[in-house]
């Protein structure tokens, strides 16, 4: 297992064979699954333990994606209930107009598929809609992470 601290997210990355080996797979990665719950109770506590997490933080977001080479898992803190932005493509070369109607510090921008469309969710911005979480929600839950990369950097 991989581990990798951003700005405000912890990236843990397993190979397939690690996955394997600890009963874990994408499909049935979520409460109610218990080799699922173990799994996430002890990075949690291993990642307070290295100080990687304050032991305050009691609401967290656990992301999980499906990779080549087996499963990435993005922790952070709950953000606050701000709005977010759903841009939905299915032509990729549309992306570039995307970023250039987005301004620098917008917030947390990421690139997902689903399917054979596209998604640029972004949220952290109070004037974007409310209800673009829950559909931001559902891309996560059922998609395909690209890119989260900030986005002064792409």
């Amino acid at each position: 297992m991989k581990i990798r601290k951003q700005t405000d997210k912890i990236r843990l990355t397993l190979s397939a064979g690690e996955a394997e080996a600890l009963g874990l797979c994408y499909e049935s990665f979520e409460l109610g699954d218990k080799p699922t719950e173990r799994f996430i109770g002890n990075v949690l506590d291993m990642l307070r333990r290295k100080g990687l997490l304050d032991a305050e933080d009691s609401r967290i977001d656990f992301e999980v994606s499906e990779t080549d080479c087996g499963l990435l898992m993005i922790i952070g803190k709950r953000k606050s209930s701000a709005g977010a932005a759903v841009s939905l493509f299915s032509d990729p070369f549309e992306l570039p107009q995307l970023l250039q109607g987005l301004c620098p510090g917008s917030g947390v921008c990421e690139l997902w598929k689903f399917g054979n469309r596209y998604a640029l969710i972004t949220e952290g911005d109070a004037s974007l809609e409310k209800g673009g979480r829950i559909l931001a929600a559902k891309i996560r839950e059922y998609g395909k992470l690209l890119s989260d990369s900030p986005l002064e950097l792409i």
